[in-house]
């Protein structure tokens, strides 16, 4: 992108983009105020529920919570004072101390999908590749290869403890911290040490501390993702070719981890279009990053298929992505985990043959496409959209607090064992914090189309249409939008700078005169 294209206008695209989400946020909003969306799995099984919403509650909590978030924002901004390594180093490393001492008082065990790929880990490091074979785990679901291989070699270079990849969950949420400051900075020009208020929020984000204890992809993933967004951003400042070739890595090194690879990719590539940034270049990405996110599996296949641990290929008879379409579309649980229905049309009727159980599948797809079906088949996918992006804590008290015992007991576990109304509190708080976060996204979106301005964070904006998009056909858990925490963060942030900005400016050290200055330079961004 040229210097000069930084004032220019707004295109049609991307003040459509703005409003589709806005929109979106709308009806999110509005519905949190009617019924509460709530995952919780001592009072509900595995299963998603609507319960009555306590609006009076809702709202003090989420009024308290911003004037919490109002007073870290000025203390972000008197931190601008002081030098930026000792200010940046020392919340960085509370932040990884708070994460490593949540870690110790709560080792959670693994449960599920988690502690399969975590026997798998260990069952290689003993040369035993039956998970690979002919209906084993990672010949179902090749999709968790990559962390299977990686808690691999982490069990190799670390001591068998699942302590080890939980600490390395907290380094991966440290990076992911510090590249949301960064990201921030880099979208909004001339904010370089005045950007530490959300280097605090991010550094002490509950989810993201008790998520630490999910030993799985989404931690990993998470930050690589992260890095990605944050080297097209440096790309579009600088058109150097380095800066693009990065994100391309960091995309397939995540979708590597969790196949979310297209989403991020596409998100990066109609970004640069609305930065009118050399098309040949934005095809080269492309083509790369798909390359790149391809050959891992098939170097594991040629490897396993050489050294004769596999006798087909991997993938050849995996569970078709049609399996999670068909679910994502299941009326009782509004697109949840159907308790195994959709699985079992591929055990049972296709009898594990890849090609047969997408006839299966794409049959059933079709039926619910037709006639009645159809309307009750728009009606989950609203429901679903609604309770995901509103229940608010991608079930960080189910996985990060513990529900299938502790590693270890410390104090900390027994309290949590036997006191069940802590647990609905933290929920509480997760979700009450998540309805002011999207108001404060939904402020900076609404600000930018009232003043007919560019949105400065319209990447991370792309990738939550992205997700918001590709959940609407898939199956749903709050989990599996945990990677759009970093977007929320930054969105909500900018948010609150406005609101800041514009309503309360004379409450403190603040860093509104600099950014009304940015923002005149900056309006008219593509």
């Amino acid at each position: 992108m040229k210097a000069g294209d930084a004032r220019r206008k707004p295109t049609v695209i991307h003040r459509l983009l703005v409003m589709l989400l806005t929109l979106f946020l709308f009806g999110v909003l509005a519905c949190t105020l009617i019924s509460r969306a709530e995952y919780c799995a001592y009072k509900h099984g595995d299963n998603p529920a609507w319960i009555r919403q306590n609006v009076p509650l809702l709202l003090f909590t989420a009024g308290l919570s911003f004037a919490v978030s109002v007073r870290i924002y000025r203390l972000g901004a008197g931190m601008s004072r002081t030098g930026r390594k000792y200010v940046t180093g020392n919340i960085l490393y509370l932040s990884l101390a708070v994460q490593v001492l949540y870690i110790l008082l709560l080792p959670a065990n693994q449960f599920a999908d988690q502690s399969i790929v975590n026997r798998i880990a260990q069952d290689l490091i003993n040369g035993n590749y039956r998970a690979f074979q002919k209906g084993g785990y990672l010949y179902q679901y090749p999709n968790n290869i990559g962390i299977s291989l990686v808690l691999s070699w982490v069990y190799r270079l670390f001591p068998q403890s699942m302590l080890v990849p939980k600490f390395l969950n907290a380094i991966s949420s440290t990076i992911t911290t510090y590249l949301i400051m960064r990201i921030y900075e880099e979208s909004n020009p001339g904010r370089r040490n005045r950007s530490y208020g959300i280097l605090l929020f991010s550094g002490f984000f509950l989810p993201m501390i008790l998520l630490n204890n999910l030993v799985y992809n989404d931690i990993f993933a998470t930050t690589f993702f992260t890095a990605a967004i944050y080297w097209a951003i440096r790309f579009s400042k600088t058109g150097k070719w380095g800066h693009l070739l990065w994100s391309a890595v960091y995309i397939s090194l995540g979708h590597f981890l969790r196949h979310l690879g297209p989403i991020f990719l596409i998100a990066v590539a109609l970004f640069l279009v609305l930065k009118r940034a050399n098309l040949p270049k934005i095809l080269v990405f492309v083509g790369l990053t798909a390359l790149l996110a391809w050959l891992p599996l098939q170097l594991i296949n040629g490897w396993l298929l050489n050294e004769q641990k596999i006798k087909e290929p991997l993938g050849k008879n995996a569970i078709p992505i049609h399996m999670w379409i068909h679910m994502g579309m299941n009326e009782e649980k509004f697109g949840y985990w159907d308790d195994g229905k959709s699985y079992n049309i591929y055990q049972r009727e296709g009898f594990q043959n890849r090609q047969r159980s997408i006839q299966i599948y794409s049959e059933r797809i079709r039926e619910k496409l037709k006639g009645e079906r159809l309307l009750k088949t728009a009606e989950v996918y609203l429901t679903k959209n609604l309770w995901l992006w509103s229940e608010g804590t991608f079930q960080a008290e189910y996985y990060g607090i513990g529900s299938w015992g502790y590693l270890y007991p410390t104090f900390a576990t027994g309290f949590f064992e036997k006191d069940t109304i802590v647990r609905d509190w933290v929920r509480w708080l997760m979700h009450a914090a998540n309805f002011l976060m999207l108001i404060l996204v939904l402020y900076g979106l609404v600000s930018t189309l009232r003043e007919k301005k560019s949105y400065p964070l319209i990447l991370p904006a792309i990738v939550l249409l992205g997700f918001i998009g590709f959940y609407t056909l898939w199956e749903i858990k709050p989990r599996y939008i945990y990677p759009t925490y970093p977007c929320l963060l930054l969105m909500s942030y900018y948010g609150l700078s406005r609101l800041v900005s514009r309503y309360l400016k004379n409450t403190g050290p603040s860093e509104d005169p600099v950014f009304e200055r940015e923002e005149q330079l900056f309006a008219g961004d593509a």
